[in-house]
């Protein structure tokens, strides 16, 4: 049967999902994915302002050069963020209200 990766893709605001099966996690099958998302949440009326990753090795691939990066990325998603995972505090406990 093989590996199959699921990319999925959220909508923050409204939390509507959007996911394809790929055979791989490259860079390449990830910037298509985005593209995909990005018109599948078009027509559905949603405009895609900036992309968070949870840290994917697709994502944290260096691109040779800033213009092939930009060119990987769908129109106007030329910013990414990569946001640094972190474990909670030890003995952390919540701030009174």
């Amino acid at each position: 049967m093989g590996t199959a990766f699921v990319h999925t893709v959220l909508d923050d605001h409204s939390r509507v999902a959007y996911a394809e099966i790929r055979n791989d996690e490259t860079a390449a099958i990830a910037a298509a994915v985005l593209r995909n998302a990005v018109a599948w949440f078009t027509d559905r009326g949603i405009t895609i302002q900036r992309v968070l990753s949870d840290n994917g090795w697709a994502f944290k691939q260096l691109y040779p050069t800033e213009q092939a990066r930009r060119d990987a990325l769908p129109a106007g998603l030329h910013h990414y963020n990569h946001h640094q995972p972190r474990p909670p505090p030890a003995n952390s406990h919540p701030s009174p209200a």
